[in-house]
């Protein structure tokens, strides 16, 4: 039995052409019919559908990366959840080849404080000067980059589509994270 998917998250006039973009198994065009700030919401409200469908992963990888902020006002728990749901080997396809085998040496660029500043979260990149730029985006206290180095059984994705060259990594709790920037703040 196939099910519905709930379309909340499409803008209202472009309902009729989401349900076209679906008829033809477009997750692409369906997802292409709302802000890319809501696709996360929808993979959210239709995770067991896309499931179902075949499309979670690709869903998903194109809700989390493609989005023009981010996520600090998402539950971390739920964002990592909804990545362990995923076929990690299917994810992995669904996003550029690894640069390599691994190990990764990433780096993250964070700025806030408390749980918005999120030194473990999912998106790496391997350049540290685009996590500067991450770090200092927006203009919130204490900007800083943190790099780690991650197998690649930690890799869930590699995206370059944007030159960020974003790794999206699962950071266990005991892997070392270590303050590179800004240098004389260093801990």
């Amino acid at each position: 039995m196939q099910m519905d998917l709930n379309l909340s998250t499409v803008e209202p006039q472009l309902i009729e052409l989401a349900k076209k973009a679906l008829a033809e198994g477009n997750i692409f065009g369906v997802m292409g019919y709302m802000p890319n700030t809501s696709r996360l919401a929808f993979v959210v409200d239709n995770f067991p559908v896309l499931k179902e469908r075949g499309v979670y992963e690709e869903a998903l990888l194109d809700a989390y990366t493609g989005t023009r902020t981010n996520f600090s006002r998402w539950s971390f728990d739920l964002i990592n959840y909804l990545f362990e749901l995923a076929d990690r080997k299917k994810l992995l396809e669904c996003g550029e080849p690894l640069p390599g085998d691994g190990p990764f040496t990433v780096y993250r660029g964070v700025s806030g404080r408390g749980a918005a500043r999120r030194i473990r979260g999912m998106s790496w990149t391997g350049s540290i000067e685009r996590a500067i730029w991450f770090a200092k985006r927006f203009v919130f206290e204490k900007p800083a980059v943190f790099k780690a180095t991650v197998e690649k059984r930690l890799v869930y994705a590699f995206c370059n589509d944007r030159k960020e060259e974003e790794f999206l990594v699962k950071i266990p709790p005991g892997l070392k994270l270590v303050k590179v920037w800004p240098e004389h703040e260093r801990r």
